[in-house]
């Protein structure tokens, strides 16, 4: 049975800027940054999406706290489910000593409503919870559903076996809120590609989902680009090929929408990791 996440717990969470949304002081850094969009002197109706994001499957790694293989909670509050127990960074867990394995990675994202009328269109959300679960630099998930997954698997390209292994230091998920301009930020790490099927490998992706108010959950995937990333010709390959991503019933421009350019912070406030900025352009 799928674990149910109550809206009032989803709610409870309150923000007076993004800088406060971690107790790392995690975005005190990097707010500044955030808000250059929206200081910019570029209106946000110009820089809206040209189409709403695409919804894409949830898959079968989401991390219901009866389902985890080992259970990761930074929050004192036992009553949150797992998945509302931990925060945006996801480098390291509260109390361990060690970091996550793996290139370093900022994620910087703002959900925007997308209404059919011109006065919806790009509406900022504030007060939005954004969910993030994720494999880790291997390609392994913190889920019981991925120990019957091959634990060796050929690199698709070279041949060579590849381990899949638990990273004890790597968070695996967690979750921020929006501020008031939709603006929200998690730091993490690029997870690595495995194998789905015998001739099917899925690319290093993130999974995300939004809970709004006055919209339903939305769960979308999103993918990577950008020349400063490792193995990037590799993860291109990928890209073209899942069957996720080249959805038919996805078009072309939303794709394009779900794949993330990541390189280094021009304004050198995020110095210790790539960073790639995306919208969510909710459909109402």
């Amino acid at each position: 049975m799928q674990q149910t996440m109550p809206h009032n717990h989803l709610s409870s969470d309150t923000t007076e800027g993004i800088h406060q949304l971690t107790r790392r002081q995690l975005l005190q850094v990097s707010a500044g940054t955030l808000g250059l969009l929206a200081t910019s002197g570029i209106s946000l109706a110009a820089l809206c999406p040209s189409v709403t994001t695409p919804p894409q499957t949830r898959g079968p790694f989401f991390p219901y706290d009866q389902v985890v293989s080992f259970p990761i909670r930074e929050e004192d509050d036992e009553s949150l489910p797992l998945i509302l127990s931990n925060d945006n960074d996801l480098t390291f867990i509260k109390g361990k000593p060690g970091k996550a394995q793996g290139q370093i990675i900022y994620f910087r994202g703002q959900v925007l409503s997308g209404g059919t009328s011109d006065s919806k269109v790009c509406q900022t959300i504030p007060g939005a919870t954004v969910l993030l679960w994720q494999a880790n630099f291997s390609g392994r998930y913190n889920h019981k559903g991925d120990v019957s997954s091959p634990q060796h698997f050929p690199h698709p390209k070279t041949g060579k076996l590849i381990e899949r292994v638990q990273d004890d230091y790597f968070q695996y998920w967690g979750k921020t809120v929006t501020d008031e301009q939709g603006y929200f930020l998690f730091k993490t790490i690029l997870p690595s590609f495995y194998p789905a099927a015998d001739d099917w490998y899925r690319p290093p992706h993130l999974h995300f989902s939004i809970q709004a108010k006055g919209h339903p959950e939305f769960v979308t995937q999103t993918y990577f680009k950008g020349d400063a990333l490792p193995n990037i010709a590799l993860i291109q390959d990928l890209n073209a090929k899942d069957w996720i991503l080249r959805n038919p019933k996805i078009s072309p421009t939303q794709q394009e929408q779900v794949i993330v350019e990541y390189a280094p912070d021009q304004a050198q406030n995020l110095q210790d990791g790539l960073v790639g900025t995306c919208q969510f352009l909710l459909a109402e």
